[in-house]
Order: C-alpha cells, then structure tokens, then sequence
C-alpha cells in the first residue's frame, strides 16, 4: 500500500520499460525515473496528485522516448495533478480510461487480460 515513491528511487536505470504505478501512489518525488533510458511506456493511477521535478525526465534525446501513457482516470483528473518542472511527459501521447466503448472522440483504452489496450 505505498503511497509515496522518494527521491530518485528508480533513478538512472537502464531494464525499467514499462511501469504500472499502485492504484494508491499519490506522490512522486523528484527524479523518481529519472534518465530511465528504455522507460516508454506509463499506467498512471487516477488516485496521482502530485509528481516532483524531473521525475520522468530523460537527460539525452537520444534515449528511447515516452510512447504512451494509460492514465486510468479521465482528462479532467489528468488536468488536476500537480506537475513539477522538467519532465518529459507532457506532450507524450495519452489514453484515458474506459471500461466501456466510448462514444466521445478522443484516445481511450481498456484492459484486456490485464494488459492496457486501446480501443480503436
């Protein structure tokens, strides 16, 4: 049940992928996944409020950039988390959730078989 992930807690690792965030992490510290090279893919709780500086930031272009992020909350939700300066996440792509089909424009996903999968 963590609640908060310190200070550079993932910091400069080069296997991390892909991460799912516990549905109670509300806090992250700064540069929690700092320079995670091959970290491209995210699956945020709706349950986030606050994110530290350069939490998700990437030192180089040349690393392997953020292809998606499954936030499980609604645009609104997303809007309402506090960001601090210096990640690299805020013009990545992103999916709201759904559990049903939307009927609204915009990009939504479900999960299907426990993995985050866009509805087309």
């Amino acid at each position: 049940n963590c609640s908060y992930i310190g200070d550079r807690a993932f910091c400069n690792s080069y296997r991390i992928e892909f991460v799912r965030l516990g549905k109670n992490v509300t806090r992250l510290a700064d540069q929690v996944f700092y320079n995670n090279i091959n970290l491209t893919t995210l699956v945020i709780g709706k349950e986030l409020e606050t994110v530290g500086q350069s939490a998700f930031k990437k030192k180089d272009d040349e690393y392997s950039q953020y292809e998606m992020i499954y936030f499980e909350g609604t645009k609104a939700e997303w809007n309402s988390i506090t960001f601090g300066t210096g990640n690299d996440i805020e013009t990545v792509a992103r999916a709201y959730y759904s559990e049903e089909e939307p009927t609204e424009d915009g990009s939504f996903w479900r999960y299907v078989d426990g993995e985050p999968t866009l509805w087309d």
